[in-house]
């Protein structure tokens, strides 16, 4: 995806989701395929995996609420309560 990015000549501002082969994907890659982008992967391969290990972890109000999980609360100062209202 970076390779397309830096070489394809007709590329000069796009937002391209550098998701894998997901049938539940929820980006829309359509402007990454238009370019070439073919993933390789399928992250749902790992997907029984990943949410028994993410039933381990704490409750985290604002990270289960964002894609980027524990990063989005970092420095999250709001009420965590209203969330669900945006």
């Amino acid at each position: 995806l970076i390779r397309i990015g830096l070489e394809h000549p007709d590329i000069r501002h796009e937002i391209f989701y550098g998701a894998s082969d997901n049938a539940r994907g929820f980006w829309d890659n359509g402007n990454a395929f238009r370019f070439g982008y073919r993933p390789k992967h399928k992250a749902e391969d790992f997907r029984e995996a990943a949410m028994a290990a993410q039933a381990k972890l704490a409750a985290d109000p604002v990270g289960d609420w964002y894609v980027g999980g524990t990063f989005c609360s970092n420095e999250f100062d709001a009420d965590a309560g209203k969330l669900a209202q945006f």
